[in-house]
């Protein structure tokens, strides 16, 4: 399973693509870092324009058309 995950590091978030993989000898999950996707950002919840309304994109449809390498920018 991938996902994505935000960790804190000295009070900032980063986001990061991370991958489960059970681990035998562990008996226990083990995460693997994928990608590094960069500093997160929370978006103003208080503000009136919405990005994705303002520029009336299709968010499904960019997702079906697209791959995950060009939504991601790995």
């Amino acid at each position: 399973m991938v996902y994505v995950r935000i960790k804190k590091i000295k009070g900032k978030e980063y986001a990061y693509l991370v991958e489960n993989k059970w681990n035998k000898k562990l008996k226990r999950p083990k995460q693997k870092v994928k990608a590094y996707l960069g500093k997160f950002y929370k978006k103003d919840t208080k503000g009136e324009n919405d990005f994705i309304l303002h520029n009336n994109i299709d968010v499904e449809k960019y997702f079906k058309e697209n791959s995950v390498n060009k939504v991601l920018r790995i």
